[in-house]
């Protein structure tokens, strides 16, 4: 027997901000880089914008790659600091 959570109904730019938010966050975590799984994740009108840090630069510009090839992400804002 199949269960169905009953949850409310978001608005559809709410509800495909939701869902790419998602698909961002797991193609971070398939990335194996534990620092971009840490990242903070902000989706506005397939605007993803990244805050948090790590530990160089080739982590920085993997954060903005991997982000780029998520289908519906038109444009990244890099707010990714490097530190150490």
């Amino acid at each position: 027997m199949i269960r169905r959570l009953e949850t409310e109904r978001l608005p559809d730019a709410e509800a495909s901000a939701c869902d790419l938010k998602r698909r961002v966050e797991t193609a971070l975590r398939q990335c194996a880089t534990p620092a971009l799984r840490r990242l903070r994740i902000l989706v506005d009108d397939g605007i993803v914008t990244l805050e948090g840090r790590v530990g160089s630069f080739y982590h920085k510009a993997l954060s903005v790659q991997c982000c780029q090839r998520v289908a519906g992400v038109g444009r990244v804002v890099d707010h990714v600091s490097v530190v150490g």
